[in-house]
């Protein structure tokens, strides 16, 4: 298992951050309502949005499953790939989710950094999905199933907890 790389460390800090100056300082709905991306949000010249959608979560438990996707399967694209490109699929999965939300004619917030633990999961699983992973308890599965379970554990999460609006979550899968 490689060590934590740079962009996988910044973006979970970024995540972190955020999560602790909605606990702390700053009410979470002020948060959600500066980072989060709504419709209507260019023409109000809150372009910003489309860039920090994914930094504020709703729910904890759906932050702490993108971290967990993202600790355990990015440092190893990124250290094939290097963290340029690695930074790249986390961008181009986050515009996607942010073209599907507007698709989608979803009217409430986009929120999260789901589409960026999709992104992952999807890579590590079309690269090594098919190298056997020894899990707690000496338990061996292919690493794709591996990907799976932890993608359906966020996208359960996510549709319970509604961020970006209950089926609205699908649009993370961008």
């Amino acid at each position: 298992m490689p060590r934590i790389t740079r962009a996988v460390l910044w973006t979970v800090s970024a995540l972190a951050i955020v999560q602790f100056l909605q606990w702390t300082v700053v009410l979470p709905a002020d948060v959600q309502a500066v980072l989060g991306f709504r419709r209507g949000d260019m023409d109000l010249g809150r372009w910003w949005t489309t860039l920090t959608f994914p930094l504020a979560h709703r729910d904890l438990t759906l932050l702490l499953l993108n971290v967990y996707a993202l600790v355990l399967f990015g440092p190893r694209l990124e250290e094939e790939w290097g963290t340029g490109r690695f930074s790249a699929l986390l961008a181009a999965s986050a515009a996607g989710a942010w073209v599907l939300h507007l698709i989608s004619g979803n009217s409430g917030p986009l929120l999260g950094a789901s589409a960026a633990a999709f992104g992952v999961l999807t890579a590590y699983s079309v690269r090594w999905g098919r190298l056997t992973q020894l899990l707690a308890g000496g338990l061996e599965v292919r690493g794709r199933w591996v990907t799976v379970f932890v993608g359906a554990m966020i996208l359960l999460v996510g549709l319970r907890a509604g961020e970006g609006g209950g089926a609205g979550f699908l649009a993370h899968l961008g």
